[in-house]
């Protein structure tokens, strides 16, 4: 049986660009279960959804707010915001 990782963690800087958040293993018949937040320090806030998300069509993170996704991958979850200089961090566990 292969050996999955139980807990990944990681930040990105977000751009005016929609860019996905790394590809984590494929885990078989389950997914990740991901608390998304945008970083206290963050001038203002980011957005995030699937492929092609803007910062008028995504979900709103306020500076320090957090939001918990489950997901089939990480990389499903695309953030950007209207100006460079934000980022988000993640926790990600296998379901």
């Amino acid at each position: 049986m292969p050996n999955y990782p139980l807990l990944s963690t990681g930040q990105q800087a977000v751009t005016a660009s929609a860019q996905p958040l790394p590809a984590l293993p494929s885990v078989p018949g389950t997914g990740y279960r991901v608390i998304l937040e945008a970083l206290k320090a963050n001038s203002a806030s980011v957005f995030y959804g699937t492929a092609g998300v803007t910062d008028t069509t995504g979900k709103e993170l306020a500076p320090g707010n957090s939001d918990t996704l489950e997901v089939n991958n990480l990389n499903m979850i695309h953030v950007v915001a209207a100006a460079t200089g934000g980022s988000v961090s993640w926790v990600a566990n296998n379901l």
